[in-house]
């Protein structure tokens, strides 16, 4: 059995590059064929480690470009200057899309010969359903909420999706929502959560080292958290707030850094291949996002034995179990937020407590568990 996902850029980084991978290795581990379809390359090989046995299959090598030196090669340059008219303007990336890339989509979802496709954003799960041939079985996967996306976005959903053969969503509440709007549809609706990789590496939760990683944009709420933790750099001068990623809100957060003298207190770090090694380093996480549809990042840290402390989004929200693994805080509630970080500052005992108990949930969304979720709904689909 062939099967094949379709990714924006798996040579990036972010929560649905490590889930495609992740399900990407665990199925080839299982003795399936995989492929992964990158729209872009912008790397010589992926950030994140891939099985042996995954095909990796990029659409437009960025770093090679396109040749100008033939009449081919001059009408595709003259493509990539002109905007997409196939990937919805309220997607987060469709900057990075051009008639370039729609034509070359085009061209690959109408000749894919795989039995199963998984796609992984709203607009390729529409132009899944619009290009595919029906015999493929057509997976689309929905990463955010209903209520999330455009009003325009939400009217295409509505009338394509039922031409897919299965939906899956994150969490249950997703899974009532959206049973909901396609009652009377013959979608197959499925709940599916991320998996994360097992890892033998565990926190001791004794350094004086708080963790976070992500993209630095304006749903993150970095500059918040910095804002946050002005007390507790005066109260604790020798514990360190750690930061990882990358993103135009990079200068932001900088400037709140240097606004309140945090130069010691504070480190701003690029997106690393090794993070969970960098968890290991730190006794509990953090995560100030404004909004999360599942946050991958929150199982990560919890596989490495780390408490994590959150706002409550939507996603932290299903996956933290309050005073038990963790904390969840009113969303902007700053004061409260860094309350709950000196309450694990102070107490070493309760720190490691929390971090056994997110062990555990850790293990609830493992590869080998969530990877036979996928093999049961495609051999269902397949009989």
């Amino acid at each position: 059995m062939k099967i094949t996902f379709l990714v924006y850029n798996i040579y990036g980084i972010g929560g649905t590059v490590r889930t495609v991978v992740n399900t990407a290795n665990s199925l080839a581990a299982a003795g399936e064929e995989v492929e992964i379809i990158s729209v872009r390359k912008t790397a010589s090989k992926s950030t994140f480690e891939i099985h042996r046995n995954v095909k990796l299959s990029p659409l437009f090598n960025t770093k090679v470009g396109i040749p100008n030196y033939s009449i081919k090669g001059r009408v595709m340059r003259i493509l990539n200057k002109f905007p997409s008219v196939l990937i919805n303007k309220s997607e987060d990336l469709y900057r990075m899309f051009s008639l370039y890339t729609d034509f070359m989509l085009i061209r690959q979802l109408k000749k894919l010969k795989s039995d199963v496709l998984i796609t992984t954003i709203p607009s390729f799960n529409l132009l899944s359903a619009k290009y595919v041939n029906s015999k493929v079985i057509r997976i689309a996967q929905e990463h955010a909420q209903f209520d999330v996306h455009h009003k325009k976005l939400q009217k295409k959903i509505i009338k394509k999706y039922p031409k897919l053969d299965v939906l899956t969503v994150l969490t249950t509440k997703e899974l009532d929502i959206y049973s909901s709007i396609f009652k009377d549809k013959d979608l197959e609706i499925k709940e599916v959560p991320n998996a994360t990789t097992k890892t033998e590496l565990r926190s001791s939760c004794e350094k004086k080292i708080i963790i976070t990683a992500g993209r630095f944009v304006y749903e993150k709420g970095y500059e918040r958290l910095i804002e946050a933790y002005v007390p507790i750099a005066e109260k604790y001068p020798d514990w360190q707030l750690r930061i990882f990623g990358s993103g135009y809100d990079y200068d932001l957060m900088r400037e709140t850094i240097n606004k309140h003298k945090l130069y010691n207190n504070v480190f701003l770090f690029p997106s690393s291949k090794k993070i969970l090694e960098e968890f290991q380093k730190a006794s509990f996480f953090v995560l100030p996002s404004r909004y999360e549809s599942f946050g991958m990042v929150v199982i990560e840290a919890m596989s490495v034995g780390l408490p994590v402390i959150s706002y409550n989004s939507y996603g932290p929200e299903k996956l933290i179990e309050n005073d038990k693994d963790g904390f969840i805080v009113e969303m902007d509630c700053k004061e409260k937020f860094t309350g709950r970080m000196i309450e694990l500052i102070e107490d070493e005992e309760k720190r490691k407590k929390m971090g056994v108990y997110a062990l555990e949930k850790a293990e609830v969304y493992s590869e080998t568990r969530i990877c036979k979720m996928w093999i049961d709904i495609i051999k269902e689909k397949i009989n």
